[in-house]
């Protein structure tokens, strides 16, 4: 199916399979018929997204996403999406906003971090995100819910309420 794939289209984006689990044929697949240029991100949630291409498999590129909806989404809104504007010709990247955090937040891992928020507009009349505290990768509620990934970068820390942060949000608004 990868070579069909591979074949007929000039990207191909999978979702799932593509961990390290006995059950994840992908990147296995993916190493002995092309060329694996990454496997593993440092992200949360995200991390076993895989970019692969050339090889047996032609000129195709493959982006191959995790299988947990949330980091699905998260890896569509940070990897995919831009790639895909790229090739297409998109002369200019989506905007990411700057926002502040309506409520602090705890980060205790290193890796970079995209939360599911709800963007509004405070009293004062500033952008600001409330991150959703339902913050697991299987947490479907919390990202339909919310209209935008929170970006916090990698390292551990305390983020209080009114920080300044990196905000993707789900869709352009006009």
């Amino acid at each position: 199916m990868l070579r069909d794939a591979a074949s007929s289209f000039d990207v191909v984006i999978t979702c799932g399979a593509v961990s390290a689990g006995e059950k994840d044929h992908i990147p296995a697949l993916l190493q002995h018929e092309g060329i694996v240029h990454f496997w593993k991100v440092r992200m949360r949630p995200g991390m076993p997204v895989l970019f692969a291409g050339g090889g047996a498999l032609g000129e195709a590129l493959f982006l191959c996403l995790p299988g947990n909806p949330v980091s699905v989404l998260a890896t569509y809104l940070a990897l995919a999406r831009p790639m895909l504007d790229r090739l297409q010709g998109r002369g200019t990247p989506r905007p990411r906003w700057r926002a502040r955090l309506a409520a602090p937040w705890r980060k205790g891992h290193e890796r970079l971090e995209f939360l599911r928020g709800r963007l509004r507009q405070s009293g004062d009349g500033r952008l600001e995100v409330e991150p959703n505290p339902a913050d697991g990768s299987h947490r479907m509620r919390a990202a339909a819910d919310s209209d935008a990934l929170i970006m916090l970068p990698e390292g551990a820390r305390d983020y209080a309420a009114g920080t300044l942060v990196d905000v993707v949000p789900y869709a352009e608004r006009g």
